[in-house]
């Protein structure tokens, strides 16, 4: 009996000491606002609205279709002033943070953009970086934006120009995620082992 209890506590060992599975969701697609800016680039829009989405992102009804696109929040191409970027997890998650890339934010002289996490406020993207100027940001979500995505399973970034009358710019929208619940090829293991375990310990009854 000595060798399956060895074997159990081997495994559950093992199990515990498994790293938490790391994930990224991206809304968007890297390509430089459509045009090819490289990360802290200069866009090279200089106020004029331009479109530089592909059919894609057109489409698409998560946050993709903001992306690619100058003005992002309204005024131009049928765009509405408020905008959801919406990521859906495959489960429950430990921690999450957010990373943005934006470009053209004056908040200093139109006014800032408001934000909200899964409906509740969270503040302003109030960034008074230049014409043209791009910036990739990353914001790590509290405990309370953590608990309510895994009671729902989805995070909804909310954009709402309110008074602002900034014309702004996204590439893209990422979330990297961490969860407690072990990748499939952990869990795997971890099943083989157990079935393994039950074998020993039936072989050693039916002696």
């Amino acid at each position: 009996m000595r060798k399956p209890l060895v074997l159990l506590t081997t495994i559950l060992l093992f199990t515990a000491a498994i790293p938490a599975f790391a994930g990224t969701l991206l809304v968007g697609d890297k390509d430089g606002f459509g045009v090819g800016v490289p990360p802290g680039g200069l866009l090279p829009f200089n106020g004029i609205f331009t479109d530089a989405r592909d059919a894609a992102e057109m489409a698409a009804t998560n946050g993709a279709q903001i992306t690619d696109v100058y003005d992002a929040l309204g005024y131009a191409f049928g765009l509405p002033t408020m905008n959801d970027v919406i990521f859906n997890l495959p489960g429950p998650i430990t921690s999450a943070t957010l990373t943005v890339n934006m470009g053209d934010f004056q908040s200093d002289v139109f006014g800032p953009i408001n934000i909200s996490y899964n409906g509740v406020s969270a503040g302003q993207w109030n960034y008074a970086d230049g014409l043209n100027v791009t910036a990739i940001r990353s914001y790590v979500l509290d405990a309370a934006t953590v608990d309510s995505i895994n009671m729902t399973g989805v995070f909804d970034l909310g954009l709402d120009r309110g008074s602002s009358t900034d014309y702004v710019a996204f590439d893209y929208f990422q979330l990297d995620y961490t969860s407690a619940v072990p990748e499939p090829g952990s869990l795997l293991l971890l099943g083989s082992g157990i079935v393994g375990v039950a074998r020993m310990i039936r072989r050693k009854r039916s002696f």
